[in-house]
């Protein structure tokens, strides 16, 4: 399917066989997150990225593809969560999670938690 508002980055899938395959470039959703999640994502990425480079030498490089999900999808796409989001953690099935409260209550706009639960079932 493709992707309505997003533009995935050029890498590759991490796969499985008896062993974890993980490409020299490989793609990695991650959300954001609303709150304090930019702040805690911003020093993560650092910290990740120099860890492969330490322990790779600049051999391997994560592509980190950003997904949207909660109040920062639905201000950019007015959606809670949106297909964009949903397809590149089924396709590359990996993502790295913030928190994801939107600021409404439940009952007052927010998405419904089965979406949630849907990715993690085709996850597992």
């Amino acid at each position: 399917m493709p992707y309505k508002d997003l533009t995935p980055p050029q890498g590759d899938k991490i796969t499985r066989t008896q062993t974890l395959n993980v490409p020299d470039r490989p793609v990695i959703p991650f959300i954001r997150g609303d709150g304090t999640g930019p702040d805690i994502w911003a020093a993560s990425e650092r910290v990740l990225d120099a860890a492969v480079e330490k322990a790779y030498g600049g051999k391997k490089k994560i592509v980190w593809f950003e997904v949207f999900a909660g109040q920062s999808a639905k201000d950019k796409f007015d959606e809670w969560l949106p297909q964009d989001t949903v397809e590149p953690i089924l396709r590359w099935a990996d993502a790295l999670p913030y928190p994801w409260c939107p600021r409404e209550r439940l009952g007052e706009g927010a998405p419904e938690i089965a979406a949630i639960e849907r990715i993690r079932a085709a996850l597992a």
